[in-house]
């Protein structure tokens, strides 16, 4: 019974303050590491997770599995386009020297033998992605440092776990000849964990999931998956032991790369499940921890925290891109936002638990490890916003890309100029599976059910920051909107007027702004359209507005595109404008369309 009411509180506790997390904007972190201190046995002592034994290990090692296939689902080739070489630049030159400097750190400062030593130096190179996806849902970046954090935290986790797998081999062999043995297993490792898992990516993808999505039961491809990603997992460790982690990466990436049936539901599945591990392994390994043990050398560990943080890994961020073309505060910003996560206390858990014989130089390393996340977890759960604003990384909503739901003349013509300034995309509104891909070089299509939220978050992630809703049913621009209104602030939700007939009513629960201004109903502007009476012009000021034309948005003179959301017009910048041959209805009398809807009562 005790054993059960440890797992139980760890799951409350870890939902509910997931829950606060996402409400404040803010990676959970924090969170769970202050409450498995306060559940533990520092605290209120109602946590035992020694209690469990094997079964640690056991929920340990399915956590990394699920963890890492959701993480590379979560990856794309478009993102790996904006700094290819920068990406690659962070996992062949700044992980080693993060780790080889790290290690000597634990060698020299915590008088860890060289084998445990190498351990601690693989594990402490990973970033985690269950820091840096909060971090970047709540804060635009420049699209180049999104993309390298969160490639770096994804593979990196990858990496470390592989790393790591390999040095844990090395503790339990002979002195003897370990650089050649380590060579030959991590060769090993990975030529099995990739081609596990690219041939389990392609199973899935061209097969199983089609086939299951034909049965017409949506809940089928994320359990399947969530068995695959087990199953290639365990199968790969099976082939080569520490081949697992890169499998279970690989066979998410790949899904993500091929899958066209089923993978919504997938993502949908596997985040909730991934979340829900994460938040109730995270709370149980913290509260694992005693911090007053005497036996630890404090001093030595919160000083090799400290020289990780803010002097190793800026210094290696610094040589792995030098002369990369990044520019130099997104160097600084990487350097210094890099937060240990969950998969790196699950290592040196792992660690500690599957090499007794080694118990005491592990459990120091755990403890090391513990105090980089807590403090790597600080500094980004603190500072990672102000950081990115004093440095100037920070992207305000007006160069963030634009999503369109809604395909029509006026919304390809509008995207035809906005793309020259920001990025932009199309929602197709069938119920087909979400696939972000090019149709063309310029122009991105999302296609997936326009009223799913997990559509707007992949677009979050993918640096979009507004959505505009552009059908001519009104109706369905304001359900779009609400939709949206959970990964969006109201302000970042535009919402074409449809037309003047009654159409279908709905009771919106969120304020959105009316795009383009009362002039502009979607009926009467598409029937201009189909008898070639409209057309989309530039012009260089307002001033060479004349009678005819509506002003949809503005051209920035920093950068950027906002959309109207009135009849007011900017006084500054060039403006896109539809222009109509012939008038359009009269406008709506006793109405603010500048200003944000209000919910319906």
């Amino acid at each position: 019974m005790h054993t059960l009411d440890t797992i139980i509180i760890a799951v409350t506790c870890g939902v509910f303050l997931y829950t606060i997390s996402h409400w404040l904007r803010l990676p959970a972190i924090l969170f769970y590491l202050v409450a498995g201190v306060i559940l533990g046995p520092v605290g209120l002592g109602v946590l035992a997770p020694g209690e469990l034994g094997p079964g640690l290990l056991i929920i340990v090692e399915m956590a990394v599995a699920i963890i890492l296939f959701e993480g590379g689902l979560s990856l794309s080739e478009q993102s790996f386009r904006k700094a290819p070489s920068a990406i690659i630049r962070l996992l062949a030159i700044t992980m080693p020297v993060t780790g080889i400097m790290g290690g000597l750190l634990g060698y020299h400062l915590l008088d860890l033998s060289p084998r445990i030593a190498l351990v601690f130096g693989t594990i402490i190179v990973v970033t985690g992605p269950t820091v840096i996806g909060p971090l970047l849902r709540s804060i635009s970046l420049t699209s180049s440092l999104e993309s390298m954090l969160r490639w770096e935290s994804i593979w990196g986790d990858v990496i470390g776990v592989m790393l790591s797998a390999v040095a844990l081999k090395i503790l339990t062999v002979p002195e003897s000849g370990p650089a050649t043995m380590a060579a030959l297993v991590l060769l090993k490792s990975i030529l099995t964990g990739g081609a596990v898992g690219l041939a389990a990516g392609i199973l899935l993808s061209r097969y199983v999931l089609p086939w299951t999505k034909s049965l017409g039961d949506d809940s089928l491809p994320g359990i399947i998956a969530f068995a695959a990603a087990l199953f290639v997992f365990y199968l790969s460790n099976k082939v080569v032991e520490g081949s697992g982690p890169l499998a279970a990466a690989v066979t998410g990436f790949t899904l993500s790369r091929f899958a066209t049936e089923g993978l919504h539901s997938v993502r949908q599945f596997k985040e909730q499940l991934s979340t829900l591990m994460i938040s109730t392994l995270f709370i149980l390994l913290v509260a694992s921890a005693d911090p007053r043990n005497s036996s630890m050398n404090w001093g030595a560990i919160v000083m090799i925290s400290l020289l990780l943080g803010g002097v190793i890994r800026p210094l290696s961020v610094f040589l792995g891109l030098a002369g990369s073309g990044i520019a130099f505060k997104e160097q600084i910003y990487v350097g210094f936002i890099s937060p240990r996560g969950i998969i790196a206390l699950a290592a040196a858990s792992y660690a500690l638990l599957a090499v007794p014989e080694k118990a005491a130089e592990l459990e120091t390393m755990f403890y090391a490890v513990f105090a980089i996340i807590f403090l790597s977890g600080s500094v980004a759960t603190i500072f990672g916003s102000p950081l990115a604003h004093l440095l100037g990384v920070a992207i305000p909503r007006t160069q963030g890309g634009i999503l369109f739901v809604g395909g029509n003349p006026l919304s390809f013509l509008l995207a035809e100029e906005v793309q020259k300034h920001v990025p932009v995309a199309f929602l197709n509104t069938d119920d087909r599976m979400c696939i972000l891909a090019h149709r063309s070089d310029k122009d991105r299509f999302v296609c997936a059910n326009a009223l799913d939220e997990h559509v707007y978050k992949d677009a979050a992630e993918e640096g979009f920051t507004r959505v505009l809703a552009v059908t001519e049913d009104q109706a369905v621009n304001r359900l779009v909107c609400e939709v949206a209104a959970h990964h969006f602030k109201s302000e970042a939700l535009f919402c074409a007027y449809g037309g003047r007939k009654p159409l279908r009513q709905v009771n919106s629960k969120v304020g959105v702004r009316t795009a383009f201004g009362s002039r502009a109903a979607m009926d009467d502007i598409l029937q201009a359209f189909a008898q070639g009476r409209a057309k989309i012009e530039t012009i260089d000021s307002a001033a060479q507005l004349q009678d005819e034309m509506i002003p949809l948005c503005v051209i920035l003179p920093k950068g950027g595109v906002e959309i109207l959301c009135g009849d007011t017009v900017a006084p500054e910048g060039k403006l896109i404008c539809l222009w109509i041959t012939e008038p359009l209805s009269e406008e709506l009398t006793g109405s603010d369309p500048c200003a944000m809807a209000q919910p319906a009562t």
